[in-house]
């Protein structure tokens, strides 16, 4: 099964240039695979992994350490997770 990021590189790469290019600037990377934050309706009761997740792509500035976060679903709404 090929990796899903690796599938859909150049569609993520493509979507952060048209929708987010001006949000970003300077020597980025783009972090090679998908980021998930849980969401979490009581901060006493952590849930790990459950189905309430958005999935997301992370861009590093290389000279700051400042993470972007993206929302996948917002770059590319009709990609398949």
């Amino acid at each position: 099964m090929e990796n899903f990021f690796i599938k859909h590189k150049e569609e993520i790469l493509n979507a952060l240039k048209e929708k987010a290019s001006s949000k970003l600037s300077g020597n980025l990377t783009l972090v090679e695979g998908l980021i998930f934050a849980d969401i979490q309706k009581d901060p006493k009761n952590i849930t790990i992994g459950g189905n309430q997740r958005i999935p997301m792509i992370a861009v590093v500035d290389n000279e700051t350490g400042l993470v972007h976060n993206f929302a996948l679903k917002v770059l590319l709404p009709n990609i398949e997770i």
